[in-house]
């Protein structure tokens, strides 16, 4: 299956790639680090917030509306650390997701979606 890959900017910042599929399917792909990863408290356990049911990715609100006046439907956050993939939809972010304020660390206005609401694609393991 042949796949082609462009950047995926706004303004200045590249946020991911667009990764166009064989049969016309167009996913933006984030890498995401694993201590990227939502807890719901700042000193929180990525276990602790797995259990809790708090644990998810989050993605900034100018993103997905750039999303969505360009048309794309599927959303890919690449773990950088274990190469895993969690892929969802962009109405799921708009449905299940809630909103985050991060003003004060980094400026943006963030969703939030649950790993239950991402399929999740386990990476190669490189010994």
């Amino acid at each position: 299956m042949k796949k082609t890959t462009t950047g995926f900017k706004i303004g200045r910042r590249k946020h991911g790639d667009l990764v166009t599929l064989a049969d016309g399917t167009t996913i933006l792909r984030l890498m995401r680090s694993q201590k990227e990863i939502f807890r719901g408290k700042e000193n929180s356990f990525i276990s602790h917030a797995i259990e809790e049911g708090v644990a998810g990715w989050s993605v900034e609100t100018a993103v997905l509306a750039r999303m969505r006046t360009r048309n794309i439907q599927y959303l890919a956050i690449k773990v950088r650390e274990t190469n895993d993939q969690y892929l969802t939809t962009l109405d799921r972010f708009s449905d299940n997701g809630h909103m985050l304020n991060k003003r004060k660390k980094n400026g943006f206005y963030q969703r939030t979606l649950g790993f239950e609401d991402f399929q999740k694609r386990a990476g190669k393991v490189k010994l």
